[in-house]
């Protein structure tokens, strides 16, 4: 009798324990407004699961582009990294326009930084990701830059 008492004591428990925690699930099946996101950056760079993404918006009458960048170390098993952007003008060596993160720790989102691109013949955009004591980049094709 006691082990009757014990199996029904213990299915009254579990039940007890289940129904509340199935009633909570389907109550939060009830669509939920998402937050405005902001910009929508395309990724152009990757380095150890970093990635920089950047947008674009029109500035200056369609003069020129305002490309914003951010680097994205969510995915980032260990370490620093930074990015940059850079616009050049062709035969100098130098950029005309720069932007550098901090180094963002693993599991964040740098600040947003941007540069200013002309839409003028002979103006590069280029781009990269720095972590310690190595680094890739390159030219961005500004044409598969999604809008902000």
């Amino acid at each position: 009798m006691k082990t009757l008492t014990r199996s029904i004591a213990s299915v009254a428990m579990a039940v007890a324990v289940i129904a509340p925690v199935g009633a909570s699930a389907t109550a939060s099946a009830a669509p939920v407004a998402a937050k405005p996101s902001g910009k929508h950056f395309t990724v152009v760079q990757t380095m150890q699961k970093a990635k920089l993404g950047v947008c674009k918006v029109s500035v200056g009458k369609g003069a020129a582009w305002r490309v914003y960048g951010r680097l994205d170390t969510r995915k980032v098993r260990a370490g620093k990294f930074s990015a940059t952007l850079y616009v050049f003008k062709e035969g100098v060596d130098d950029p005309t326009s720069s932007w550098r993160s901090p180094m963002v720790k693993k599991g964040t989102y740098s600040k947003v930084g941007s540069v200013r691109l002309p839409k003028k013949a002979g103006f590069t955009l280029a781009g990269g990701i720095g972590g310690g004591n190595m680094g890739n980049g390159g030219p961005i094709d500004i044409a598969r830059v999604g809008k902000c």
